[in-house]
Order: structure tokens, then C-alpha cells, then sequence
């Protein structure tokens, strides 16, 4: 039995040869070209309680790769407030990393809880994850003083983006 013969039946079938030659050139493409997530950012409270943060990942944007720190991502007053509302409300922020290189939020609208939807995310940023804060009823959540999971709010919930893998190149018949 030549080499060849052996690699192909420890394969198995045809078809489960291409399924795996695919899916490593789909894990090759994406390392080596296309926009897309290539390690977990892990979006979470940053080094302070009023300040969300990721850890370190990796992307690429417009084509240009990223290795991005470990970093604090700050709120902005007034942008990312929350007002007081006569319910208990919530709002999503989206994280994503534009053509610079930036780490980004972008607040959605405030919503009843379980109905915000995501921040609209920049025209040629790159989605990373998500922050969802769920506000007290008559409460004002301050974003640059009060704390992400303080007294002003009953959940926050950070959510990454999954690792994306382009599927331009594979094998067919």
C-alpha cells in the first residue's frame, strides 16, 4: 500500500476528506487574510468597576491585522447614560474595532427588558461583543460615575462576538 492510499483510508471517504482539507483551509484563510475575529476578545469589567474592558485578541479590520492588549474601554458621560425610566429597562453597547484599530462602544436605544437591541456598529468597524445593563426602575445609571454592576442596575452581561472563519476558498468536485 502506497502512502498515499494509507493517508486516504485513515481519512475515510472521499467527502470526509474534503469536509477536513476545507475546514483547514477555512482555519488558513482566515489567519492569513479577510476581516474577522482570530482569537476571543473576552469583553468584561475592566480594571474598574465603572469601566468595561476586553483582554487580549486578535482581528483583522480592512485588512490590516490587530493584536490588541488587554485594555479598558471608557464610557462617555451623557452618550452612554441610562435615564431614570417608571420600569426597569435595559440597553445594549456594542464593541467593535475600527479601521484604526480602536477598541469602540456604541450605545442602542433604551428599551424594555429583553427588547434592546445592539448598538449599530460603524460602517467598516468590526463587531468584537457586547454589554447588556439592565437598569432599576427611577434610577439614573450614570456612565462614567456609577458602577457597571452597582445599585443603579440589576444585571450586566458581556457577551464576545464568535471567532469568525471565511469561507472563500474550498475543495469541490
Amino acid at each position: 500500500m502506497s502512502g498515499n492510499e494509507t493517508l486516504f483510508r485513515s481519512c475515510g471517504s472521499s467527502e470526509n476528506l474534503r469536509t477536513q482539507f476545507n475546514a483547514l483551509l477555512a482555519d488558513l484563510v482566515t489567519r492569513s487574510s479577510g476581516d474577522g475575529i482570530l482569537t476571543t476578545p473576552v469583553i468584561a469589567v475592566g480594571s474598574g468597576a465603572t469601566t468595561p474592558g476586553h483582554d487580549a485578541f486578535e482581528c483583522r479590520v480592512n485588512g490590516v491585522s490587530y493584536h490588541k492588549a488587554a485594555a479598558d474601554v471608557a464610557l462617555t458621560a451623557t452618550t452612554h447614560d441610562i435615564a431614570s425610566h417608571a420600569t426597569d429597562f435595559e440597553r445594549t453597547y456594542d464593541f467593535s474595532v475600527d479601521a484604526a484599530g480602536a477598541v469602540i462602544i456604541t450605545a442602542g436605544a433604551v428599551a424594555a427588558v429583553g427588547a434592546s437591541v445592539r448598538g449599530v456598529t460603524p460602517a467598516g468597524n468590526l463587531p468584537i461583543g457586547k454589554l447588556v445593563l439592565v437598569g432599576i426602575t427611577n434610577t439614573l445609571f450614570d456612565a462614567t460615575t456609577h458602577d457597571i454592576d452597582g445599585a443603579q442596575t440589576t444585571s450586566a452581561t458581556y457577551s464576545d462576538d464568535a471567532v469568525e472563519a471565511p469561507t472563500a476558498l474550498a475543495l469541490t468536485d
